[in-house]
């Protein structure tokens, strides 16, 4: 990441917990965000952080109920996270 500014989130509360875990290279599932914050609508986060430009990818994962759930993560090829505004690559 030389040379550049990581641009921060700006948000606050949960969505800042959860672009943070995230930034750490950690993954996150809606279990997972229940278990860490008691929160029940990770994926609200997620699209959030999303829309915001941050390439959170992710994956299922079969339930063992018989469904799936989703794992999601940040991409850590840096050269896909957004800018600072004004900044240039």
């Amino acid at each position: 990441m030389a040379n550049r500014t990581l641009r921060t989130s700006g948000h606050r509360g949960i969505t800042d917990k959860v672009f943070k875990h995230l930034l750490k290279g950690e993954k996150i599932s809606s279990v997972d965000a229940y278990e860490l914050w008691r929160e029940m609508n990770v994926r609200n986060k997620i699209s959030i952080l999303r829309g915001d430009g941050w390439p959170i990818r992710s994956e299922e994962k079969p339930s063992g109920k018989g469904g799936v759930y989703k794992i999601y993560y940040l991409d850590m090829d840096e050269s896909l996270w957004p800018l600072e505004k004004g900044e240039t690559a």
